[in-house]
């Protein structure tokens, strides 16, 4: 993929924990979907339906590989990329992760990211210290 950093086993703990968001590509598949991602491991779920869960490696903090562990492409990888963003009232942080697709190489961007057979999420999860609240 042309990753020349070794990676380490652990996300960076800004993106460690549970998210929920959409699908925003082009030809996105509808519904709600659900990251948590661990120190080892990460599980997306759809509409409370497990996809797949992976090991979860980071190369010069802000790119992931999950290694699928479970689910229609076990053994495949997925290669990812991501940024955060603090909203301004506190309340949520918001994830933006560019997917590759199943086997596939990194997306060049974002933009890439939208294209098929890629995929791009917007995550949000509540701000430490917030009253915001996710039910499960």
């Amino acid at each position: 993929t042309g990753l020349c950093v070794k990676p380490t086993p652990s996300p960076p703990k800004e993106v460690q924990g549970m998210w929920r968001g959409i699908a925003i590509n082009t030809g996105y598949v509808a519904g709600e979907f659900d990251i948590s991602i661990g120190n080892e491991t990460a599980t997306l779920s759809k509409d409370g339906v497990q996809v797949w869960e992976a090991e979860v490696e980071t190369y010069a903090n802000v790119y992931l590989r999950f290694k699928l562990t479970s689910g229609k492409h076990k053994g495949m990888a997925l290669n990812a990329f991501y940024q955060i963003a603090a909203q301004s009232f506190d309340q949520v942080d918001a994830l933006t992760m560019g997917f590759s697709a199943y086997g596939g190489d990194m997306p060049k961007d974002f933009n890439g990211a939208m294209a098929s057979p890629n995929t791009e999420y917007v995550f949000l999860r509540c701000h430490t210290g917030s009253k915001c609240k996710f039910a499960q």
